[in-house]
């Protein structure tokens, strides 16, 4: 006689205030690869990414309801926390008997806050959750008791307990490939789907902002870990072919922390991927994360051999042009080193659209906010994201701690509640949260997300227009003026967020006047449109000459 099949549901719910008209759709590759290790251990589980498929709570509740699983696991962020819980409540509310997890970063240090307030949540999955959730279920399904569970904070009775964590997975090249569940959705819907990968898990430092060194290594074991470099290119090859050149978006990413270190082993092991996809004549251009000590001139070899593997964004951990603040957050690089690794990567000529930083944090002066500005204008990272964003305290970092001890932490500070502390300077307040709050406004999101855009377009195709051997003599100069006139552009709007953040400063280093900030607002906000649409006008004739004079870049 056939037994029933044990039901898995793994959900992960919808950021309301993400501007997904601008962004390709992110699959949630955590949930992938809960689903992937459960379904070799027989489990059927389905993935409700409601953030990719832009679903809301009740579209989540009523198709898990609708598919009635014996476990429902879900993920969040502080900003999806919430509607997490909505979730839950209502789930639980027409089926008691389903176990209900939560799970992820977010969940892992808070899990103790979440299960004491939400009756409807019975498990915490804390840390790296392959091996945990299998056993997890094991348990569940052969209902035994959860206490031999490592990984995991339950309720029993109205009692919490809180199981050792486990340690973090040695091997991993043992972790099967994510489920792509979100990609073959991609595909059906005729969506432009971002494909991610994880290439190496945890991290050596120790920033004070940060819990992903603490994270990916709860329990214990090794501060870094590597797949080997042919396992990670087995997985590109399988993700080339099923999704990559079905006309899914032209980049894949890796999420690792940080995909290259400065030391010997992690330059062998990126070396050694380098070769292989080469030598599989793999053909994927790819984004990295990296700290600023990642690469020195050092590397020429390596970045190139990169380079030829496919390598066209490193995404850097900037975080700060203050001296003083990349000490308190113990980051362990100085400010010449960001200004030297954004110059090294455009000598190379790898993209940065975008890179890591913090501009608001409890500890600036007005004069590191100015030193930041500075930073980010003379690497021509002067995006209003960047020269606006304010620190988020999450739970399970230093910075909590170190907060609290000086009076910075306010008393309703909880892990939902990412901003609540004091600045040292309380006349930088008020700068901090008109500036993030104009983060919202859609010229704001367009010039952050247009200009990203473009600049990362311009060099993919710049550069594929050259490979080509099409745009020699006249046409190559003709290009070259198309793609300096863009250029130019960025120039322009890098040059106007930072008069605008400098004339913002003055104003609250005097006194902050809410009529005055209107008006420079709204100056800014006239003069960002107009040249928004002249970069927009820019890059479409760039595209215009490109298009009419190549066959196939």
């Amino acid at each position: 006689m056939e037994t029933k099949p044990y039901k898995v549901a793994l959900a992960n719910p919808r950021d309301a205030q993400f501007p997904k008209e601008h962004y390709a759709v992110y699959e949630h590759l955590g949930l992938g690869l809960l689903a992937a290790v459960l379904r070799i251990n027989g489990y059927q589980v389905g993935i409700y990414d409601a953030c990719a498929m832009d679903w809301s709570v009740d579209d989540i509740v009523d198709r898990v309801l609708t598919d009635s699983p014996d476990f429902f696991g879900i993920t969040c962020t502080y900003k999806t926390y919430r509607d997490a819980v909505k979730v839950c409540k209502r789930i639980k509310a027409s089926m008691k008997s389903v176990h209900i997890a939560l799970g992820g970063e977010h969940a892992t240090f808070a899990s103790e806050a979440i299960l004491s307030r939400e009756s409807a949540v019975d498990s915490v999955v804390r840390g790296e959750g392959e091996e945990t959730i299998v056993e997890l279920m094991d348990h569940l399904r052969k209902g035994r008791d959860l206490r031999g569970v490592k990984g995991i904070h339950y309720r029993v009775n109205g009692e919490i307990h809180g199981n050792p964590d486990r340690p973090a997975i040695e091997d991993l090249d043992s972790v099967p490939f994510a489920a792509r569940d979100t990609l073959e959705y991609c595909l059906r819907e005729r969506k432009t789907g971002a494909i991610g990968l994880i290439a190496t898990r945890g991290c050596r430092w120790s920033c004070s902002f940060c819990n992903a060194s603490r994270f990916l290594r709860m329990g214990g074991g090794k501060a870094q870990r590597r797949r080997s470099p042919e396992n990670v290119v087995d997985e590109i090859e399988i993700l080339y072919h099923d999704y990559f050149s079905k006309g899914l978006h032209g980049i894949m990413y890796f999420y690792d922390a940080q995909f290259v270190e400065s030391t010997k082993a992690s330059k062998s092991w990126a070396r050694q991927f380098a070769e292989n996809m080469i030598a599989k004549n793999i053909r994927v251009p790819f984004e990295i994360y990296a700290r600023v000590d990642s690469f020195s001139e050092k590397d020429a070899q390596l970045i190139d051999l990169l380079k030829q593997a496919g390598l066209v964004d490193v995404f850097l951990g900037l975080e700060s042009g203050s001296q003083e603040t990349l000490d308190a957050f113990n980051k362990k690089a100085t400010v010449q080193q960001n200004a030297e690794a954004v110059r090294l990567m455009e000598k190379y000529g790898i993209n940065g659209a975008t890179h890591g930083f913090i501009m608001f944090n409890p500890y600036i002066s007005f004069q590191g906010i100015r030193d930041s500005a500075r930073l980010l204008k003379n690497t021509g990272q002067a995006s209003f994201w960047n020269m606006s964003q304010k620190l988020q305290i999450f739970p399970g970092t230093q910075l909590v701690d170190d907060l609290k001890k000086e009076d910075l932490l306010l008393s309703d500070y909880s892990h939902t509640e990412v901003y609540k502390y004091r600045f040292k300077d309380p006349k930088v307040e008020p700068l901090a949260e008109n500036l993030l709050e104009l983060n919202g406004h859609p010229t704001s999101i367009r010039e952050n997300s247009s200009v990203r855009y473009i600049r990362a377009m311009v060099n993919e195709i710049y550069t594929s227009a050259i490979r080509a051997g099409e745009f020699t003599g006249q046409l190559k100069q003709r290009m070259d003026c198309l793609k300096d006139n863009i250029q130019q552009e960025q120039c322009k709007i890098c040059n106007l967020n930072y008069d605008f953040v400098l004339r913002s400063v003055a104003l609250a280093e005097r006194g902050w006047e809410r009529a005055k900030f209107e008006e420079l607002k709204n100056q800014y906000l006239d003069s960002m449109a107009l040249m928004l649409d002249s970069i927009d006008d820019s890059f479409r004739k760039f595209l215009i000459f490109v298009d009419s004079n190549v066959s196939n870049v």
